[in-house]
C-alpha cells in the first residue's frame, strides 16, 4: 500500500484520470505479484470501460498466472471480439493457446496453434508449440515431423532439440533422447536440460549416473524440486534409507506439508503397509492433484494388489493430466488386459522321484492347460485340463490320467479374498476315478500381513500302491504371514491332515526370510522349521512320528530389463536357488533350481524352470523340469 499512497498524488497532479490510475495500480500490483489486488483493480477498470483491451489482456495474464485458467480463457475470448489488428489478434490467440495448454485442454490448444501456424507458417516458435501439443496428445510421429522440419531449417533451435529429446524419451528411445539433450547442453548450459539427462538415466536404471547429475545440480544451487526428484530416484533404486534422508533434508529447512505427505506415503509403500499407503496417497493427491509421482505410485499399488477397477481408474486419471506418461500407458494396457482378457497357460512338465525307504516312485510326463476367464474386475473362473502319463519302477503297468479342473476366485483386496476348486481325475483303465476339492479364505491382519485359512482334499500320488488304493488326505491349514519390514518377512502355519486310511498328522511350522539385496538383483536367505507327527507310520507313504526338518534356502532373482521395473513393463529375468535341509533322522539333502521368464509382449510370456534334489546316502532323489507359455486372448 505504501507504493500506492506515494504515487497517487503525483499521478493526480499530472492530470491522470481515475480510470488510468486504476489501470496503473493494476500494473503495479501485477509487477509486485500481488495478483489478488491486481485482479481487483483491472475488474474495476473493466466495469467502467468493458472495451479496454489493455486492461482485459492484463487481467487474462494475471488470472492465468493464478492458474484460474477458465476465467483467463473468458477474458482472452472477450478481447478477441474487440480486436481488429491482425497482429494483436495473433498475439492474444497465442496467449489463449498457451492457457489451453496449461489447463491441459490439448485439443483446443491444437486447434488454435494450427490456426496460428496457417497464419504464419514460418514461425518456428508456434511450430515447436504445436509439436509439444502433439506430443502431449500422444501424436509422437506428428510431433517428430514438425520438430525435424524446424531443425532442418535452424539446426541450433534449442527448444526444438530439447522437445525432440522429450519425444524420443516418451517413446523409450532413451539413447537418442540422451544424444539430443547432450547436444543442447553442449550448446548452452541449462540446469533443466541437465536434470532431464538425470531422469533418462534413472529410467534406464543407470541410477548411479542419475544421482551423480542431481548431486552436481544441488551443489550448484540447492533446489527443493530437484532434491525431491533425487529422493524419488533413490526410492526407485530401492535405497530407501537414503531416499528418506533426502526428504528429511528438505523438511529440516522448514515445514512442507506436501513433501512430508509424500515421504510418509512412500514409507508405507516401501514397508508393504498397503491400506495405510493407499490412504496416504489419496490424501496427498487430494492436496496436490497434479502430483504425477503419487498418482503413479497409487496406480502401481492397486495393480500389484489385483485391484483392477481402482488401478484402471487411477491410470486413466493420471493420463488425463499427463497423456505422455509412458509408464502409465504401459500399466493401463496390462491392467486392462489382465482384468478383461482370458489367459491360457499351456505347458509340458517332467518329474521323477525315487526313494525306496520313503515309499516314493514317481515318473510322469504331463501336458497342462489352464484357462483363466475374468467374469468381472474381481472374479475369475478357471477351467483346466491335464493329460498325464506315468510309469513305475515296480513293474506296474503305465498309467494315463485325465485331469479336469474348475475353480472360482473372488478378490476384495486389500481386505480379503476367497476361492475354491474342484478336480476330477480319471484313469484309462484299472483305477476308479477320484476327485479333489478345496477352498481358501485370506484377509489382511492389522495391515502388517495376511492370515489364510484353507481346506484341500488331495489324492496321494507317491507310488502305484497309493494310486490303486485311491488314498487321499484332507488338509486343514491356517497360516499367518508378517511383513515386518521391506526386507524382513516371517510366517507361521499349522496343518491338520486326515487320511482316507484313518491316519492323522499334525504339522507345525515357522519361517523367516530376509532380503540381502532388492530388485533388480534380489537375493534372500530363508530359514524354515517344521515339526510333523503322524498318528501311525505307514509303509505306503512317508509318515514319520515326531519328525522335524530344518531348511535353509537361498534365492537369487535378476531382472535383465533395460528399463525400470514396474507393473506394466515387459520383464525378463532369471532365477536360481539352493536349499540345504537336514532332518531328525540324520538325513541331509541338497536341492538346486533355476528358471528363466520372458515377457515377449504384454500378451505373450514364456517360462522354463528346472530342479534337482539329492539326499545323503541317496535315500531320496528327484529331478524335474517345466516349460510354459502364457497368452492373453
Amino acid at each position: 500500500m505504501g507504493f500506492v499512497l506515494v504515487t497517487t498524488p503525483l499521478l493526480a497532479v499530472e492530470g491522470v484520470s481515475q480510470k488510468e490510475l486504476k489501470e496503473l495500480m493494476g500494473d503495479s500490483y501485477m509487477i509486485e505479484q500481488d495478483y489478488d489486488n491486481s485482479v481487483k483493480q483491472y475488474r474495476e477498470v473493466l466495469a467502467k470501460d468493458p472495451q479496454n483491451v489493455k486492461a482485459r489482456v492484463s487481467l487474462g495474464d494475471v488470472l492465468s498466472w493464478q492458474k484460474k485458467y477458465d476465467e483467463a480463457v473468458l477474458e482472452y475470448q472477450e478481447t478477441l471480439k474487440l480486436l481488429q489488428s491482425r497482429g494483436e489478434i495473433l498475439e492474444v490467440k497465442k496467449k489463449l493457446a498457451n492457457v489451453y495448454s496449461w489447463k491441459r485442454d490439448y485439443p483446443k490448444a491444437e486447434a488454435l496453434y494450427q490456426e496460428l501456424r496457417a497464419e504464419a507458417p514460418g514461425d518456428a516458435k508456434d511450430t515447436v508449440m504445436l509439436a509439444e501439443i502433439f506430443f502431449r496428445l500422444g501424436k509422437t510421429e506428428d510431433s517428430k515431423r514438425l520438430l525435424e522440419e524446424v531443425l532442418s531449417k535452424d539446426p541450433k533451435n534449442r527448444d526444438a532439440r530439447v522437445l525432440l529429446g522429450d519425444v524420443y524419451a516418451g517413446n523409450e528411445n532413451f539413447k537418442k533422447a540422451l544424444e539430443l539433450y547432450n547436444e543442447a547442453l553442449a550448446e548452452k548450459y541449462d540446469r533443466k536440460v541437465k536434470a532431464k539427462i538425470g531422469d533418462v538415466k534413472s529410467w534406464t536404471r543407470d541410477y548411479r549416473g542419475a544421482i551423480k547429475i542431481y548431486d552436481e545440480l544441488l551443489i550448484e544451487k540447492d533446489d527443493k524440486d530437484l532434491r525431491v526428484q533425487k529422493a524419488r530416484i533413490l526410492g526407485w533404486e530401492r535405497k530407501f534409507r537414503q531416499s528418506r534422508k533426502e526428504y528429511q533434508k528438505i523438511l529440516s529447512q522448514g515445514p512442507d506439508e506436501l513433501v512430508k505427505d509424500e515421504m510418509d506415503a512412500k514409507e508405507f509403500y516401501w514397508d508393504n503397509r498397503i491400506k495405510r499407503a493407499i490412504a496416504a496417497y489419496k490424501k496427498l493427491i487430494d492436496k496436490a492433484p497434479e502430483n504425477a509421482e503419487a498418482m503413479f505410485d497409487l496406480s502401481q499399488i492397486y495393480a500389484y494388489q489385483g485391484m483392477w477397477r481402482e488401478a484402471v481408474k487411477q491410470y486413466k486419471n493420471l493420463l488425463d493430466l499427463f497423456p505422455d506418461h509412458s509408464r502409465a500407458k504401459e500399466g493401463l494396457k496390462k491392467a486392462e488386459l489382465i482384468s478383461s482378457s482370458p489367459l491360457l497357460t499351456s505347458g509340458y512338465e517332467f518329474f521323477k522321484a525315487r526313494s525306496g525307504a520313503r515309499g516314493v516312485d514317481i515318473h510322469k510326463n504331463a501336458f497342462n492347460n489352464l484357462l483363466n476367464i475374468p467374469l468381472n474386475m474381481q472374479t475369475i473362473m478357471e477351467l483346466g485340463y491335464n493329460l498325464v502319463r506315468r510309469s513305475f519302477h515296480d513293474h506296474h503297468p503305465d498309467l494315463t490320467e485325465n485331469h479336469a479342473h474348475i475353480g472360482l476366485s473372488y478378490e476384495k483386496n486389500p481386505n480379503w479374498s476367497a476361492g475354491g476348486f474342484f478336480n476330477l481325475i480319471t484313469y484309462y483303465k484299472g483305477i476308479a476315478p477320484i476327485y479333489e476339492f478345496g477352498g481358501q479364505f485370506a484377509f489382511r491382519t492389522f495391515d502388517i500381513g495376511q492370515m489364510t485359512f484353507s481346506q484341500e482334499q488331495r489324492r496321494l500320488e507317491n507310488n502305484s500302491v497309493v494310486l490303486e488304493r485311491r488314498l487321499y488326505q484332507n488338509n486343514f491349514k491356517v497360516r499367518q504371514d508378517f511383513d515386518i519390514t521391506k526386507r524382513w518377512k516371517a510366517g507361521a502355519d499349522y496343518t491338520f491332515s486326515y487320511f482316507s486310511d484313518h491316519n492323522r498328522c499334525n504339522d507345525v511350522a515357522g519361517d523367516t526370510l530376509f532380503f540381502l539385496s532388492l530388485e533388480p538383483r534380489a537375493l534372500y536367505v530363508k530359514y524354515r522349521y517344521e515339526f510333523r507327527n503322524f498318528r501311525k507310520s505307514e509303509i505306503d507313504y512317508f509318515s514319520p512320528e515326531e519328525y522335524s526338518l530344518h531348511t535353509i534356502s537361498l534365492r537369487w532373482k535378476h531382472f535383465l530389463n533395460k528399463e525400470e521395473i514396474f507393473f506394466g513393463a515387459n520383464d525378463l529375468y532369471y532365477e536360481a536357488g539352493y536349499d540345504l535341509s537336514f532332518d531328525s533322522q540324520g538325513i541331509t539333502s541338497h536341492q538346486v533350481m533355476g528358471g528363466l521368464t520372458w515377457d515377449i509382449t504384454k500378451r505373450l510370456q514364456i517360462k522354463g524352470e528346472g530342479q534337482y534334489t539329492i539326499a545323503s546316502t541317496k535315500i531320496y532323489e528327484d529331478a524335474g523340469g517345466k516349460a510354459t507359455v502364457k497368452y492373453f486372448f
